[in-house]
């Protein structure tokens, strides 16, 4: 349950007023993400969508327990609150509340959410959930964050906790499978408030705070960023494994959930998008009055290198290794495959495009159902080689923008980083320019990120479908490998020898 900033200037007089504060003080934004990690863990106990009025008890119970843990959290907080650019305009140091009423106010929410989820939920729930109040407000504020490196990892344990109340609210237990939720959260929790933190560093060494950029340095902290990285994925895994296992109905329950949640934020993606064109036009016209027209000329180079460096790596590396790794006639593979690249440039995601990746593979190039199964949807998440390569350019354009040289050394950083960086780059519209800012600052361009970025993002949705095309071509091209490498015979109209 990491302490992230919700700046509230203050306040005085009226009840709208007084409301605003009080709900700062409960730090919405971090409960409506506690919230949805309870949710998916009652489907999967459930074995599908539980009674609807017990998840709305189960949440408004876990959004009672979250926000008084948050607001005894700030009241004891309120001298790091102070020295922090971030968090001074939060309730206490600004003096909208005082300190006896924040701590009246998080002591009566702690009680009503253990008596709502006693009467309404069950013991076990509402035990769980008092205990990840007690674990938040009294171990990790007052001990761990003042005294501990380690402090957001061990304390990560109270935001964890939230897949095993709500699976504890469906079942009365707490199950193997909820633990491996409850791991999946925690392992998460590290490497996202580390990110996070290396922007506020500097916040935290003026409040004394002992967070691992400070007391270890930048670099220390990007490797166990990479470490929790790792422990996440093989977390998440072990999870996916366990679910595989269950029964046919109950395992169609989950998957179904999960496939709806992803449909669902490829909704919100999209009209996000709808409206990007107009804030990138917003964006380029106030760059462009800053750096005048030269900037559209050095964006056309940009655009232009990206554009002939993917060409080169479809024409010469995956042309390579389907000819020679997988005995395919290049021309007649691509002519086969090219439903799956088209429909990837129109969505910019590899994968909403993973239906037809799969079925391109399968029917088209002679790919075996197990090995597409598996070979396609790991390529939609890790296989991202247009990405990389993009980010390498954009890394390179935005350095000599500024006039910053980059030796050596730096480019083979840019490159590492980049093929990195681009593995967690989720598989949606313009994921690459969240990496983006991994790959800058791997550099010392951290200063540059937010102008930087701004920079390219007018060109980067012809890019991001571009990208989006090479990626999904690699994934199939790595499908038609591994194919032929387990024996299978791929489709005669595709191999070697077959029409052209």
């Amino acid at each position: 349950m990491p302490d992230a900033a919700v700046a509230t200037p203050a306040v005085q007089g009226g009840v709208v007023a007084t409301f605003r504060v009080y709900l700062a003080l409960t730090k919405p934004n971090i409960i409506w993400l506690l919230l949805i990690t309870t949710v998916p863990a009652m489907v999967v106990a459930n074995g599908g969508w539980p009674s609807t009025w017990l998840v709305v008890a189960t949440l408004v119970g876990g959004s009672l327990a979250a926000g008084g843990a948050n607001a005894l959290n700030q009241f004891a907080e309120s001298d790091i609150d102070a020295l922090m650019k971030r968090t001074r305009n939060r309730p206490l140091p600004s003096g909208a509340v005082t300190p006896r009423n924040a701590a009246i106010f998080g002591v009566l929410l702690g009680v009503a959410a253990a008596v709502w989820m006693v009467v309404l939920v069950n013991i076990l729930a509402a035990a769980l959930a008092i205990g990840a109040l007690a674990f938040y407000a009294i171990v990790y504020t007052l001990y761990l964050k003042r005294s501990t490196v380690q402090n957001i990892v061990i304390g990560g344990a109270a935001g964890a906790a939230p897949p095993l109340i709500g699976w504890a609210a469906v079942t009365g237990t707490v199950e193997i499978a909820s633990l491996l939720l409850f791991l999946v959260v925690f392992y998460w929790t590290p490497a996202h408030f580390w990110a996070l933190s290396l922007f506020t560093s500097d916040d935290y060494a003026a409040a004394g705070v002992p967070m691992l950029p400070v007391v270890r340095g930048v670099d220390e902290t990007k490797r166990q960023i990479l470490l929790y990285s790792f422990l996440l994925v093989a977390v998440t895994i072990i999870f996916g494994a366990a679910v595989s296992t269950l029964q046919e109905d109950r395992k169609n329950a989950v998957l179904n959930f999960f496939n709806g949640v992803n449909d669902a934020s490829m909704v919100v993606i999209n009209w996000v998008m709808v409206l990007a064109p107009y804030a990138v036009f917003a964006l380029i016209s106030a760059i462009v009055a800053t750096f005048g027209l030269d900037l559209l000329r050095s964006l056309i180079t940009y655009a232009l290198v990206v554009v002939v460096g993917l060409a080169l790596h479809v024409a010469v590396t995956y042309s390579l290794a389907a000819r020679f790794l997988a005995g395919l006639n290049p021309l007649a593979f691509y002519r086969s495959i090219l439903k799956a690249p088209l429909i990837a440039f129109s969505t910019s995601s590899s994968n909403a495009t993973l239906p037809v990746t799969m079925e391109t593979a399968e029917d088209e190039v002679g790919v075996s159902k197990e090995v597409s199964s598996f070979v396609l949807p790991l390529g939609a998440t890790i296989n991202m080689d247009g990405t990389a390569l993009y980010q390498a350019v954009a890394v390179m354009f935005i350095a000599q923008i500024y006039g910053i040289p980059l030796g050596f050394g730096a480019q083979l950083t840019v490159v590492l980083t980049a093929t990195l960086a681009s593995i967690g780059a989720a598989g949606v519209p313009s994921a690459g320019i969240i990496t983006l800012i991994i790959v800058l600052q791997s550099v010392g361009l951290g200063d540059q990120v937010e102008v930087g970025i701004a920079l390219i993002l007018g060109v980067d949705r012809i890019l991001d479908m571009l990208r989006t095309s090479v990626n999904v071509t690699g994934d199939i091209t790595a499908a038609a490998v591994i194919a032929k490498s387990e024996g299978e015979t791929l489709a005669p109209a595709v191999s070697v020898g077959g029409p052209t």
